[in-house]
């Protein structure tokens, strides 16, 4: 048998005039943490549920093909300016991210600094080659 402490913790109750019945709400029935749902790829939005290692597989597939294209932009860049790369990292970014608004927080969850610095820089890097070839 649970002590009322336990059970505390398990289980918030509201008082409730209806029909003098108190309203149970399991805390566990709620979402615990942003992760849950905060999606930032399209194709964990599609019907087809993968399971937890598909999905897991999917998203370090996404990641490395990311940092590929990342690092070739940085390379190409770093004596000079060279953004012909950039569009393979626009098509990438459109074709597997849910949004497109070229921001850091569309991009990663990371909080590793060297991974922030590199997609800041592409982030720029975009942005520098969208507006020159809007015209």
């Amino acid at each position: 048998m649970k002590t009322k402490k336990e059970l505390s913790k398990l289980v918030e109750t509201t008082n409730t005039q209806k029909n003098d019945k108190v309203t149970i709400k399991k805390i566990a029935d709620r979402q615990t943490s942003v992760k849950d749902k905060n999606f930032i790829y399209k194709f964990q939005l599609d019907e087809t549920k993968l399971t937890d290692k598909e999905a897991k597989k999917k998203r370090n597939k996404l990641r490395r093909n990311l940092t590929l294209i990342v690092n070739q932009i940085i390379l190409d860049n770093v004596k000079k300016q060279n953004l012909d790369n950039v569009k393979n990292f626009i098509n990438f970014y459109k074709e597997n991210y849910i949004l497109n608004d070229f921001t850091l927080k569309s991009l990663t969850n990371s909080n590793e600094q060297s991974k922030v610095e590199d997609f800041n820089k592409i982030l720029e890097l975009t942005k520098i080659y969208l507006s020159k070839n809007k015209k």
